[in-house]
């Protein structure tokens, strides 16, 4: 029969059978076993063997845009969940946002990149416009694969509420005609 006996970075565990599970493991970890033999009267000399637990990258969960109906003037945020089989690693990720401009033959522009996880539609969007975005996680180790949103087509705005002006201030029956100004604008 044999006996086992595992360390943890140098740290004897409670672990005595022949497996550790993959949960107990973290990348960057070193992980030595110690067998020990028996014919059931004595021990014989002890072996070890030692392995050195690789980092497993992170992965992206869900990427999912909010508000899911966005017009020119709204603003648009990603929530990410990014999970990672090495516990205790800090997890972050980086966004691309890519607006695929409708008036322009639909061509994918990258309009910001980086830790921002919302984007201004006044500044970015038109009517008829997709927008999404390409979510890269790290575990403070390395990248994981990148994954992409569903994308959003931009809707339209409403126009503004009216301003109006009445000429003549003061007008007379008979003489005056009325004449009415509209300013509005429309995004």
């Amino acid at each position: 029969t044999y006996s086992y006996l595992w360390f943890k970075n140098g740290v004897q565990t409670s672990y005595t059978s022949a497996t550790v599970l993959s949960g107990a493991t973290v990348g960057g970890d070193t992980w030595l076993v110690r067998v020990t033999p028996s014919d059931g009267i004595s021990n014989g000399p002890y072996a070890e063997a030692t392995v050195s637990i690789g980092n497993t990258p992170p992965v992206v969960d869900s990427a999912i845009l909010t508000p899911s109906s966005v017009t020119t003037l709204d603003t648009l945020n990603i929530n990410a969940v990014i999970s990672d089989q090495d516990n205790g690693q800090p997890l972050s990720a980086t966004y691309e946002w890519h607006v695929v401009d409708a008036s322009n033959f639909y061509s994918d522009t990258v309009v910001q990149s980086g830790t921002t996880t919302s984007l201004s539609g006044s500044i970015y969007f038109d009517r008829g416009d997709q927008v999404y975005v390409v979510v890269t996680p790290n575990d403070g180790v390395g990248d994981g694969q990148a994954a992409t949103s569903a994308s959003i087509v931009v809707g339209n705005t409403a126009p503004s509420t009216p301003a109006i002006e009445l000429s003549p201030s003061t007008a007379y029956a008979g003489r005056d005609d009325l004449s009415c100004t509209v300013t509005s604008s429309a995004t």
